[in-house]
């Protein structure tokens, strides 16, 4: 198994918009520990990436910081998600 240290706050984020999030193994502050083989990350990344690429005037908004949080989020995950890939 391998862990990946992702912000907790688009986890929370997503789940509030009811979207499915991986199991989150532990929580240490403001960091989730999750499983980088769980069923649900792909889809999760994908809508991270969707709110990465939102572009937004308003820096007060829920978009904005699901913005900040999913640009976050991506660059957190996709490098594990392609050393995945490639040991496949």
């Amino acid at each position: 198994m391998k862990v990946l240290k992702v912000n907790l706050l688009f986890l929370a984020m997503a789940a509030d918009r009811d979207h499915e999030i991986p199991s989150i193994i532990k929580v240490d502050g403001k960091w989730a520990f999750i499983d980088r083989d769980d069923k649900d990350l792909p889809q999760l990344l994908e809508y991270a990436g969707y709110f990465a690429e939102l572009i937004t005037v308003d820096v007060d908004s829920y978009e904005f910081n699901m913005h900040v949080e999913g640009k976050r989020f991506c660059q957190l995950v996709e490098p594990a998600m392609i050393e995945k890939y490639k040991e496949e």
